[in-house]
């Protein structure tokens, strides 16, 4: 899978249904990205998050592993903890 950064123009200066539309716009392109969140105890693996191979995890509230990658199936398994260090 490749990603490839979509570019969002800036919003109108007024508020019309031409903010509406951008608005819009900004909430499908963020919809369409392939991001998991979520909130566990105990990771993604054992709290049956489940996501296709490729996605990204954030864990809110966690303070242990904030980031995850799905590398493989598509059922609650497969997430390794993202090291960014």
């Amino acid at each position: 899978m490749t990603l490839r950064p979509r570019r969002i123009p800036l919003p109108p200066p007024t508020g019309d249904a031409r903010l509406d539309a951008w608005t819009r716009e900004v909430a499908e392109a963020f919809n369409g990205l392939p991001l998991s969140y979520f909130s566990t105890s105990d990771g993604p693996n054992s709290s049956a998050v489940t996501a296709p191979e490729g996605f990204l995890g954030i864990e809110i509230g966690s303070s242990v592993t904030p980031f995850w990658i799905k590398r493989s199936g598509s059922t609650s398994t497969g997430w390794s903890a993202f090291s960014y260090i």
